[in-house]
């Protein structure tokens, strides 16, 4: 595979084997629906299991309020601004709630930043999976 600096400064689409490796070591990304106003965009603690990835939220949140079975994506990126690279895997599927007693045991301690009760369990098993990876530039 090449390396990112190897690519020099070019876009690069990603393989999805490559995208299943960067997926593994997110803990943060971007989940997006569309709703009657308009487009809904919220960051969401993460983590890859079983070829899915699992969110924890509020069970009022506006994602278990308005997205559940139904189409969303996924973002998740890494971005170096000092050498103008990076990457990004899109992750498109269904938004599923999981009841508590059906979720494995060890995503009981998936790490939720904000404070709150976070016992709603969100599965995303991907349709579609798609990267970029931009190689280091020289500026300009």
């Amino acid at each position: 595979m090449t390396t990112i600096r190897e690519q020099g400064g070019r876009l690069a689409a990603l393989m999805p084997y490559d995208c299943w490796a960067l997926l593994k070591g997110v803990q943060v990304g971007r989940v997006a629906w569309s709703r009657p106003q308009g487009p809904a965009v919220v960051p969401v603690n993460l983590t890859l299991l079983d070829g899915a990835l699992w969110l924890r939220t509020s069970p009022g949140s506006e994602l278990v309020r308005e997205a559940l079975d139904r189409p969303i994506s996924i973002e998740v990126d890494e971005v170096d601004v000092a050498t103008r690279s990076g990457w990004s895997v899109l992750v498109l599927g269904t938004a599923e709630l999981v009841m508590s007693e059906d979720v494995p045991e060890h995503l009981h301690v998936l790490d939720v930043w904000p404070s709150g009760p976070h016992v709603a369990y969100v599965r995303v098993s991907p349709t579609q999976l798609t990267g970029r990876r931009l190689g280091a530039a020289t500026h300009p």
